[in-house]
C-alpha cells in the first residue's frame, strides 16, 4: 500500500525548453520597442504527448532587458505577457506590468516566475508558450537579454 502511494504521490518531468535572445546587432544600436504594439521576444514548444495523463502543469521564467531611452512627462510602463498558445489572443497565462520614474533613463531588467496549472494535453504533443512585450510609452529601446524557459510535468 505505501508503495502505491509513494507511486501516487510522484512527479514526472515531460520536457524542458528555452528561449534566448539578445537583439542588439551592432554595438551602440537600439531596436526601439513601438508603442502599444506587442512584440514577440520569446516562444517555447514542449513535447507533451496527447494521451498524457494526470494534471500537466507548467513552470515559467523569464527576462526581459530594455532602455529607457529619454525622460519623458511620463512614467515609462512596459508589459511582459505569457500566451499559451502563438498569438496574442491565444489564453493568457501570465502577465507583469513594470513602472518607472520618468527620471529612470537607463538599461532596466524586468524577471519573472508563473505557473499554468491543470493545462490540457495538446492534440499534436506540441504545447507551446508564447511571451510578448509591449512598451506603454514612446522611446523604450529592446536591448536584451530576452530569455524564456519553460519546464512542464505531470502525476
Amino acid at each position: 500500500l505505501i508503495e502505491q502511494v509513494v507511486k501516487l504521490a510522484l512527479t514526472k518531468f515531460l520536457d524542458a525548453r528555452t528561449s534566448n535572445h539578445w537583439p542588439i546587432a551592432f554595438p551602440g544600436s537600439t531596436e526601439r520597442f513601438v508603442v502599444d504594439t506587442p512584440v514577440m521576444v520569446g516562444q517555447v514548444g514542449l513535447n507533451v504527448p496527447a494521451d498524457t495523463n494526470g494534471i500537466i502543469r507548467t513552470q515559467l521564467l523569464g527576462q526581459v532587458g530594455f532602455y529607457i531611452l529619454s525622460e519623458d512627462i511620463f512614467a515609462p510602463i512596459i508589459q511582459i505577457d505569457v500566451m499559451r498558445g502563438y498569438l496574442t489572443t491565444d489564453p493568457i497565462i501570465h502577465t507583469t506590468y513594470v513602472q518607472y520614474q520618468p527620471s529612470q533613463v537607463q538599461s532596466q531588467s524586468v524577471s519573472f516566475v508563473a505557473a499554468d496549472y491543470n493545462v490540457p494535453p495538446p492534440p499534436t504533443g506540441l504545447l507551446v508558450y508564447t511571451m510578448y512585450v509591449t512598451a506603454l510609452v514612446l522611446d523604450m529601446g529592446r536591448t536584451g537579454p530576452e530569455c524564456f524557459n519553460a519546464s512542464v510535468y505531470t502525476d
